[in-house]
């Protein structure tokens, strides 16, 4: 095949309603209007279905809602039927950190040792005291004391059987480390498994049992313990807002 020279291009914006196998109808029709070369909106994975090439949360795989990578095999094959090019959009700085950002959530979990936090701008220290070798996340809507005194920080467990820190509808991962430690006073195997013998077990994988007075925000102990496993992370909330950019020390 010899592939017509770049002389006309036209967009197509991809999404949940218009996939790759959707659009590929069309190509002769653009063919015919003098279109050489097709440019794709973004076909990565985002967090929602935006109908923009931002919000992105895996750089790896071809979105599968857009057909995924033989869905794109198949539209490339049609363009070459008509001699046409594909010129692919790529969004290096569009990254979405929803908790289906894999690497993103790697980096909460292991910190700087992380094999994606250089992918990440994280300014790593801090000048105020504690807040070194930390990454500051401004979500919450009142001070630290008052969200985890009122119950609003809660432990629960992952669809993988970790621990992770919610609060509202956001779900936070734990250090390696701090879980370990988590589960050896619980006396729980980690990542926990169903066992009778278990304070918390994989049984109910939506919440840790509220009932362990070692996590209970109601009390004096429970408070205290909640405080020192959350000082224990890579990361550190803080009441914020992300208008604030003064106060936020990382940017993907």
């Amino acid at each position: 095949m010899n592939p017509l020279p770049l002389s006309a291009t036209l967009r197509l914006q991809f999404h949940r309603g218009f996939t790759l196998d959707q659009a590929i109808p069309y190509i002769p029709h653009l063919r015919k209007l003098g279109i050489s070369h097709v440019i794709a909106s973004s076909l990565l994975p985002s967090a929602s279905d935006s109908h923009k090439s931002r919000g992105i949360v895996d750089f790896t795989h071809i979105d599968p809602d857009l057909g995924g990578l033989d869905g794109l095999r198949r539209f490339v094959h049609a363009l070459r039927q008509e001699r046409m090019g594909l010129i692919l959009t790529v969004a290096p700085d569009a990254m979405n950190i929803s908790p289906g950002n894999g690497w993103w959530r790697n980096v909460l979990r292991q910190g700087k040792r992380s094999a994606y936090a250089q992918y990440f701008d994280i300014v790593w220290s801090a000048a105020t005291p504690g807040q070194s070798e930390k990454v500051l996340l401004p979500v919450l809507t009142s001070p630290l004391d008052a969200a985890i005194r009122c119950g609003a920080l809660k432990l629960g467990l992952d669809e993988t059987g970790h621990v992770e820190i919610r609060y509202g509808d956001q779900r936070y991962p734990v250090s390696s480390e701090s879980e370990e430690a988590l589960w050896g006073e619980l006396n729980c195997p980690s990542p926990p498994q169903t066992d009778s013998n278990c304070e918390s077990s994989a049984t109910d994988r939506a919440s840790i049992a509220p009932d362990v007075t070692l996590l209970d925000p109601g009390t004096t102990e429970g408070r205290s313990h909640l405080e020192t496993f959350l000082a224990a992370q890579h990361y550190q909330l803080i009441e914020g807002d992300w208008t604030i950019p003064v106060r936020l020390l990382w940017s993907p």
